[in-house]
């Protein structure tokens, strides 16, 4: 009855609210059962109006092609979730503009936080979502050749981190490598042996992503050129 109540009919036209800040479960129902219907080519979406209590609210017909994107998958996702379900999202980042992929994870984890024990794998080449996630306390897996578990830092994690860490993508004029190059110089002139032999093998890595690909940089690679010669011969 809650639900019809809050349901008007005009012959064949329905209009429906829902409640996603309250979270309400009915809400969720609801929207799983139109979204079957729809999928049986029983119903047929005219408008769809998102707002709050501080905005009015607006058709995301007039929305930017991202924002219709990351509501349309949200809200397929939610329809269809229950809970200890495990969701598989591929490159969500496909027509996003940057801010909205700095966003992406906020608002994912507000769409499921209704659900419990649910599990989320994201695959993406998106350095902003990596980096959002990665301070949010998500597990980071870098594919590739050696398949590795990126260690959480205690520090937050810049796009910069994302960038040469996890998708080995070299950064012209980089500011963050030179404090990497930096870092490794302080720590091995001031530790101990094993200290020396990570910074040297964290220069070798540094080395390893500036001297291949089309983003090759022979000023940046000379740096650390230098610090690995200064360091290895002392």
């Amino acid at each position: 009855m809650e639900q019809l109540e809050r349901t008007t009919l005009d012959y064949r036209h329905f209009e429906l609210s829902f409640d996603f800040n309250n979270r309400h479960l009915l809400d969720f129902a609801t929207l799983q059962s139109l979204a079957f219907l729809r999928k049986l080519g029983f119903l047929k979406i005219v408008n769809c109006f998102v707002g709050s209590e501080q905005h009015p609210g607006s058709d995301i017909a007039y929305s930017s092609s991202g924002q219709q994107q990351i509501l349309c998958s949200l809200l397929s996702l939610v329809s269809s979730l229950s809970d200890g379900a495990v969701v598989l999202i591929d490159e969500p980042e496909l027509s996003l503009h940057p801010t909205w992929q700095q966003l992406y994870f906020d608002i994912l984890l507000a769409s499921i936080a209704p659900f419990k024990n649910c599990h989320v794998i994201i695959a993406t080449h998106s350095p902003l979502i990596v980096q959002r996630a990665q301070n949010a306390g998500a597990g980071v897996i870098r594919m590739g050749t050696n398949v590795r578990e990126v260690d959480l830092k205690d520090e937050r994690a810049s796009v910069e981190d994302a960038l040469l860490d996890i998708f080995e993508t070299p950064i012209t004029d980089s500011v963050e490598m030179a404090s990497k190059i930096f870092d490794a110089v302080t720590e091995a002139e001031g530790g101990s042996k094993a200290e020396r032999a990570l910074a040297l093998e964290k220069l070798k890595r540094l080395q390893h992503i500036y001297s291949g690909g089309p983003t090759r940089s022979d000023k940046d690679l000379a740096m650390i050129n230098d610090a690995y010669r200064m360091l290895s011969e002392d």
